[in-house]
């Protein structure tokens, strides 16, 4: 269970240890070594799963404030997602799919390329796409 406020006395500019408690959309929620839980944006790039230890540097804490802004430290031990899986690998497997659809506008979606937005954003103006091109959707939807 997660404490309300940390024992551990953060200092900006310091690593500290942090174990994955949960891991959301584009941010992990974290638990220290006190079980005070912390919030690490912009995750979705990293392949991160729950219980996975990583450390992470302190940008900013105020003792006022419940959680300290933090970024994650990388390491040899953290995969980055885009290593593993990118626009050639699935374009290829597309390919070998034989799908008959426009796939570019589907891996931009996919990987979040050239995208501030959330994903779910993005595959809202993906679909929004399909439909004013008047494409095949159970088709596309067959296919994924």
């Amino acid at each position: 269970m997660a404490k309300a406020r940390s024992t551990v006395d953060f200092q900006v500019g310091k690593i500290y240890p942090f174990v994955i408690n949960r891991v959301d959309n584009d941010y992990c929620e974290l638990l220290d070594t006190e079980g005070f839980p912390c919030y690490l944006q912009g995750t979705n790039r990293y392949n991160l799963s729950k219980g996975q230890h990583i450390q992470c540097k302190i940008l900013d804490y105020k003792p006022t404030v419940s959680h300290p802004r933090i970024v994650l430290v990388e390491t040899d031990d953290i995969v980055k997602r885009d290593v593993l899986v990118g626009e050639t690998l699935i374009g290829q497997i597309l390919k070998e799919m034989d799908v008959k659809w426009n796939t570019k506008s589907f891996i931009n979606m996919l990987l979040m390329i050239d995208s501030g937005n959330s994903y779910e954003s993005e595959c809202n103006r993906w679909v929004q796409g399909l439909m004013e091109s008047k494409s095949d959707l159970v088709s596309i939807r067959k296919d994924c």
